[in-house]
Formats: structure tokens, C-alpha cells, sequence
């Protein structure tokens, strides 16, 4: 009976809050593309490789590590993985796994994958996908900030996008 009459009042509560408070509004793909743009401090140190249908493509200019990419979903605003719908959640791991393959296949197949989405940094969603090696700098350790970056040779970084760009059609 003490429940009956503690939860009468909660349910009827709840009943009027959520009529009275206005729905929380669903975000739609693609309407947040036209608004998406890069935060300087994400472009910054790294060059665009290319563009997919969810997520721009950069290269860090950091040629420590056999290869270090960082995926950038177009949608304004996003920080969490969790804040795309659902079609945008799974586009984006599909487009993770794509670049993965394309690494492992283009590169040494030995190397080790890291995948990460971190945003501490910079919080605008990002996921770094970095091919790792026992000869890197920072192996086995984290790459991120380890050592100072060692940016790409013009000759080297025209290259590595070139490569890039054939292996990820």
C-alpha cells in the first residue's frame, strides 16, 4: 500500500512534465552538413586527404608513425559519437572499418591499428586511426603528444596523399 501511494504521485508528475515540457528535437543527418566546419585547432597539423559520404579524411603531419589519420564526421556541433542519429553512428563506423582496411592492405599488414576517440583536446568529434609499429617513437605507449611531431617532406607528404588517396576510393 506505501508504494500504491508513493508511486501515484511520481507517475502523475512524470505524466504532466512530459506534457507540459517540450519534446527534445530529433537531429536528421544530412540538415547538419550545411553548418559542419572544421575547428582550426583539428585542422591545424594535419592535411585533407579526402572526403567520404560522412567524414572528412585528414593526414596528421607527423611522420613518426607508418600512417596517422584522423576521421572527422561533417555534422555541426557534434562532440560525442553518441550525439549522431543512429544512420550517422553506423555510417561512421562503416567508414572507420573502410580506412582501416585500406591501411592494412596499402601498408605493412603487421602493424598494429589504433582506433580512438578521444576529444580531450579538442572536443569536436574526431577518431584517430593510427598504424603503429615497435620501431615508432612512442612504442607501445600512446601517440598522442609523446614526441614533437616530425612534419612530412613536401616530396614525402605528396606521396603519402597520393597513396592514401588511390587506397581509399
Amino acid at each position: 500500500m506505501a508504494f500504491v501511494a508513493l508511486a501515484v504521485p511520481a507517475f502523475l508528475g512524470g505524466l504532466v512534465t512530459g506534457l507540459v515540457r517540450p519534446p527534445i528535437p530529433l537531429r536528421r543527418g544530412k540538415r547538419d552538413q550545411k553548418q559542419f566546419s572544421l575547428w582550426p585547432e583539428l585542422a591545424n597539423g594535419k592535411h585533407e586527404v579526402l572526403r567520404l559520404d560522412l567524414c572528412t579524411v585528414l593526414l596528421m603531419d607527423d611522420s613518426n608513425y607508418p600512417c596517422w589519420l584522423v576521421l572527422v564526421p561533417q555534422r555541426h556541433d557534434i562532440k560525442e559519437v553518441i550525439e549522431l542519429d543512429d544512420k550517422d553512428q553506423r555510417k561512421l563506423w562503416e567508414e572507420v572499418s573502410r580506412v582501416c582496411r585500406a591501411l592494412k592492405s596499402t601498408f605493412a599488414p603487421g602493424l598494429k591499428l589504433n582506433i580512438a576517440a578521444i576529444g580531450n583536446v579538442v572536443a569536436q568529434l574526431h577518431v584517430h586511426i593510427t598504424l603503429r609499429s615497435p620501431s615508432d617513437p612512442s612504442w607501445p605507449g600512446p601517440c598522442y603528444g609523446a614526441v614533437p611531431p616530425k612534419p612530412y617532406a613536401p616530396d614525402a607528404l605528396e606521396l603519402m596523399l597520393a597513396d592514401l588517396r588511390r587506397a581509399l576510393p
